[in-house]
């Protein structure tokens, strides 16, 4: 398989993910002792959760981009670990539907959380193998910075993992663990483009 089907096959997932998000947000019925306003802003938690959800989603997308744009072959091992990957993510529409639904309950909250952790630790997965696989990368890719990458996704893999303990305290605490995250994200891509451009001067 080459590198462009790949990528075609993973763009795919990730916008059928983000449509779903959406779908899954369904127009308020408006009754007799509540008017179209207040159904609106009873769907707050569903909002927040999709937009949680959006954001973790477009972010991933572009770090999937800076991953795969160091890679130069793929191999069977890499297709399924990407597979891995996308696997997880695409089944988050579901805990995102339910945790808006039942935002103060323990359950739906962890259920997205472990979901997500889930997410998380096949993508650093996918960086871990990269790592150790030199020859699918390109020959100009410096691997410190994939190094640092990792780094930083394991912070977030660690974050998830305290945001999921503290579920059984505190619902509240732990959404907005979920919220603070996926700003860790951006981490790994910022320092990797400065590091090319440094690469660039040098």
């Amino acid at each position: 398989m080459s590198k462009a089907r790949l990528e075609s096959f993973s763009d795919a997932v990730f916008a059928i993910v983000c449509t779903l998000l959406v779908v899954s947000l369904q127009v308020p019925e408006v009754h007799a002792d509540r008017t179209l306003l207040t159904s609106l802003f009873a769907m707050a938690p569903s909002f927040a959760s999709y937009f949680l959800s959006f954001a973790l989603v477009t972010l991933y997308w572009v770090a999937h981009h800076e991953v795969l744009a160091i890679v130069r072959n793929v191999n069977a091992k890499l297709i399924w670990i990407n597979n891995f990957f996308l696997m997880w993510l695409a089944l988050l529409p579901f805990p995102t539907e339910l945790m808006g639904r039942y935002p103060q309950d323990e359950t739906a909250v962890l259920f997205f959380g472990l979901i997500t952790f889930l997410a998380a630790v096949a993508f650093i997965v996918m960086r871990l193998f990269l790592l150790f696989q030199p020859d699918l990368l390109d020959a100009q890719f410096e691997s410190r910075y994939l190094r640092t990458s990792l780094r930083n996704s394991a912070i977030g893999i660690t974050l998830y993992f305290v945001a999921l303990l503290v579920s059984y305290l505190s619902e509240r605490i732990t959404m907005t663990m979920y919220g603070l995250i996926p700003f860790l994200f951006l981490v790994p891509v910022r320092i990797k483009r400065v590091a090319t451009m440094d690469s660039a001067k040098a």
